[in-house]
């Protein structure tokens, strides 16, 4: 039998593994894309359609959740009274790619685990990820997206960088230990070039962070503003509370 010379095998190799690397980058896309021309789903800008998509979750007693999601993600000890009150999501099929704020999906807000990535895929049965996410904080990035819009900023240029984040990750993350996250009641927003003038900087979480601070969360939970950064952080705690580093 003919074997290939060394060089050509490594560099098949390689090939195969770029090829490999691109598919399981552009799948997810395509599957999001499919999804949407399917399904003709509009971005969610008003708040009783919020409310609407969440109410297609099944909701799961916390004392019914699947004892090895509970472990793999942290949820023992303390954390089971933590969590316990609140309202758990069974995210079943294909619904973590409804949209829920804006054009941001269900998935966007839960644990970036193996549980989520397997939304990208053919989900089976034994796959169903759970999270919990506060309804409030939801509807507070709403407000954000639809003022900004009324400015004419690009509310495209808002991403999540983290929704709910369920113990184990919250460590695995360096999130502080009393992190809202971990209750679902926090999101970190990325920021980019939203005022469109070519550069992603400071200046566009400015007008962000000033709205935040004066109407959309004033005393009702914290900012972290990361200067030097993209990233702002919002959450519904019940009190004020700002920052400017890591937490």
């Amino acid at each position: 039998m003919n074997m290939l010379p060394r060089h050509t095998a490594i560099a098949l190799t390689f090939l195969g593994f770029l090829i490999c690397l691109h598919a399981c980058k552009v799948a997810p896309e395509q599957a999001r894309l499919s999804f949407d021309e399917a399904t003709q789903q509009l971005p969610v800008t008003h708040h009783a359609q919020l409310d609407s998509v969440l109410a297609q979750l099944s909701t799961v007693p916390f004392e019914l959740l699947d004892s090895g999601y509970l472990v793999q993600a942290g949820i023992l000890g303390k954390w089971r009274k933590e969590l316990a009150r609140k309202t758990w999501y069974a995210v079943e099929g294909d619904q973590g790619l409804l949209f829920v704020v804006g054009r941001m999906r269900i998935q966007d807000f839960m644990a970036h685990d193996p549980f989520v990535k397997a939304l990208d895929i053919d989900v089976q049965e034994a796959d169903q990820p759970y999270f919990t996410i506060d309804k409030r904080v939801l509807h507070k990035l709403l407000d954000l997206l639809l003022w900004m819009q009324a400015q004419g900023y690009d509310t495209e240029q808002v991403r999540i960088n983290y929704g709910f984040r369920h113990p184990s990750l919250n460590v695995r993350a360096g999130g502080a230990p009393k992190s809202r996250h971990q209750w679902g009641e926090a999101i970190d927003l990325l920021i980019g070039d939203i005022d469109r003038n070519g550069v992603m900087d400071a200046e566009d979480k400015l007008p962000l962070l000033e709205i935040l601070e004066t109407k959309i969360i004033g005393n009702e939970g914290g900012v972290g503003r990361y200067p030097g950064s993209q990233v702002i952080h919002i959450d519904v705690r019940g009190s004020k509370a700002r920052w400017d580093h890591q937490k």
